[in-house]
């Protein structure tokens, strides 16, 4: 697993999500979810939607169902402002259960 930052920043009343990979360019984070809801921060509902689809990014579609909530109360819910960026150290530090998962895999991240 390459090191991997995801970015937000608010413009025209949409908040946009980019992620890079380290090595490659920056591209949008696609959005997981069908319906009106966009991606938010901070307690915005949206903000359930961001932790799913950072995860989904950052380990597959079956982990981030199992601990996307958590990212939502610990990291996402605590973003703020029009800008902010995480490292995947910084997601993976606060969510101990899914490095340890993660380690038991043998995924080195």
């Amino acid at each position: 697993m390459g090191m991997k930052v995801y970015r937000g920043r608010r413009h025209e009343g949409l908040c946009l999500v980019d992620v890079r990979e380290l090595g490659h360019p920056w591209s949008r984070l696609p959005f997981c979810f069908e319906g009106n809801t966009s991606f938010a921060w901070g307690l915005e509902i949206g903000s359930f939607h961001l932790a799913a689809a950072i995860l989904s990014d950052l380990v597959g579609s079956e982990m981030a169902l199992e601990h996307y909530e958590e990212l939502r109360f610990k990291v996402v819910a605590g973003l703020s402002g029009d800008r902010w960026c995480l490292k995947q150290t910084e997601i993976l530090a606060a969510l101990p259960n899914l490095a340890a998962k993660l380690k038991q895999l043998g995924v080195r991240c």
